[in-house]
């Protein structure tokens, strides 16, 4: 265990949380870029201040933040495990560090009331069944489920009668596991919750699901979690694929000015929409499945323009009178 790779593949091994999984893949290959073949006795806290300088030239502050905090928890632990004998990631500063010019604009990350009915209805009228993607993109935007939850969800997770979705565990789609039992879990205990299923979408997942079931038996293609967003081409619905995607649907919808638009935006629009409409964020939180100081905090700017429009409406219906 002598490269930082190696240590690395040690750390996965005893972590404890496997939700950590994805982001140590994600330190191990950054530092691998950035770093070769070093090995864990030559990595010291200036080396690490180095790495820190270099990435801030190519990423966002928030993404070196991110990374700078998942590389923090990582080394904490192989310290702790006694796999190094410096915590060399301490005392190091990030001010002043990052092209703020690759920083994504809150407008972004979400599209507004009328672009996303317009997003909706394109996706729903173009749906091809031979493919789980749009499917994906629709249930998104209409629960803002993370893709984790997406994928995750089996046929016996859909309560077609009572309506709804018992979002109970993830699934690992950034090194998808052999076993097929292996789940993650929910990414914390918020995350655990049931998700209210409209008609229409009950209606459109039973479509996905019969007619893939059907497919797969005739290729005698196995889908040994059952898992819904599984289709006979492809399998598993990919991230990457579902994020091209969507980009090219808001495109086609006339939105040009959100080119880093993702699968992930789908859930910060669909929170948006609830502000709009006027949910309190504790209920927006529970929908969800988030913390309430979460979303207080991520939406911030959205509650902001729901006052300003409350306030308006407000003066303009208080100017009605008289």
């Amino acid at each position: 265990m002598n490269t930082l790779n190696g240590f690395f593949r040690n750390i996965k091994r005893n972590l404890a949380q496997e939700r950590l999984k994805d982001i140590i893949k994600i330190a191990r290959d950054t530092l691998k870029n950035y770093l070769g073949e070093l090995s864990l006795s030559d990595l010291t806290n200036d080396r690490y201040v180095d790495l820190l300088n270099r990435f801030s030239k190519d990423y966002a502050p928030a993404t070196l933040e991110k990374f700078h905090t998942h590389m923090r928890a990582c080394v904490k632990q192989a310290f702790a495990l006694g796999h190094i004998s410096v915590e060399f990631t301490s005392g190091s500063s990030l001010r002043g560090l990052g092209d703020k010019t690759k920083e994504k604009p809150v407008y972004q990350k979400y599209i507004d009331d009328a672009q996303y009915k317009k997003v909706v209805q394109y996706v729903v009228q173009h749906r091809d069944k031979d493919s789980s993607i749009y499917y994906a993109i629709i249930f998104a935007l209409l629960t803002g489920c993370r893709f984790s939850e997406i994928v995750g969800l089996t046929i016996d997770d859909l309560n077609f009668e009572q309506g709804f979705i018992d979002i109970n565990k993830t699934y690992d789609y950034i090194e998808p596991p052999s076993n097929s039992t292996d789940w993650l879990p929910c990414k914390n205990a918020n995350s655990y919750r049931k998700v209210e299923m409209s008609q229409n979408l009950a209606e459109l997942v039973r479509e996905l699901w019969q007619y893939q079931s059907k497919r797969c038996q005739a290729r005698n293609i196995p889908n040994p979690r059952k898992q819904v967003f599984f289709d006979w081409q492809e399998g598993i619905c990919n991230n990457r694929k579902a994020n091209i995607e969507i980009k090219k649907i808001l495109v086609e919808c006339g939105i040009t000015d959100k080119p880093k638009f993702s699968m992930h935006c789908c859930r910060h629009t669909f929170v948006s929409f609830l502000i709009y409409q006027g949910y309190a964020v504790e209920e927006v939180a529970l929908i969800v499945g988030d913390m309430p100081e979460e979303i207080r905090k991520t939406y911030y700017h959205v509650f902001q323009e729901y006052d300003a429009r409350t306030r308006s409406k407000t003066r303009g219906l208080m100017n009605s009178l008289f």
